[in-house]
């Protein structure tokens, strides 16, 4: 129970930090955090038993994390990207077992591969999410602007980690 306390406590500062940095620009102010709260879910997965509580808790850290730090966008806003997000992790974290449970037979490019396909296909899957949700210029552009900005910081965070 200690380390999903700290797990908290870390995802709202970096919450916090990446909703500064964002905050008068209409993208998803938790372009970082995705990864980490996914990164954080597989780790402590004999801990939260339970995929419900575990989309619940990514729900409610996010979006109580963008209600009280982020001040330039609305509710609606903050609400859409905070369930952007949950998918976003959702399905990486499906992904991540998936693809290590069923596709991966060989040891060759192992760990390359189960980072960096579950990013792919939870990036792309939150880029059409948010070129569906925001209407802001050329579609084209928002799906690959969410897609690339999820992407590389996926791969650079769990290269990190």
């Amino acid at each position: 129970m200690k380390n999903l306390f700290y797990f908290l406590l870390t995802t709202i500062f970096f919450l916090f930090i990446s909703i500064r940095y964002t905050q008068y620009l209409i993208m998803s102010p938790i372009w970082i955090i995705n990864v980490f709260i996914s990164y954080y879910l597989i780790k402590f997965r004999k801990i939260i038993k339970s995929t419900f509580f575990g989309i619940c808790m990514s729900f409610v850290v996010i979006f109580v994390s963008a209600y009280f730090f982020d001040q330039g966008k609305d509710l609606k806003t903050k609400f859409l990207l905070s369930t952007i997000s949950t998918v976003n992790i959702l399905i990486f974290v499906y992904s991540f077992y998936y693809i290590r449970l069923f596709f991966l037979k060989s040891k060759r490019f192992y760990k390359t591969i189960l980072i960096s396909l579950p990013n792919i296909i939870g990036a792309f899957v939150g880029g059409i999410l948010f070129m569906l949700s925001f209407k802001i210029g050329e579609r084209y552009y928002e799906f690959l602007d969410y897609f690339l900005e999820q992407f590389a910081t996926g791969i650079s965070i769990f290269c990190i980690l």
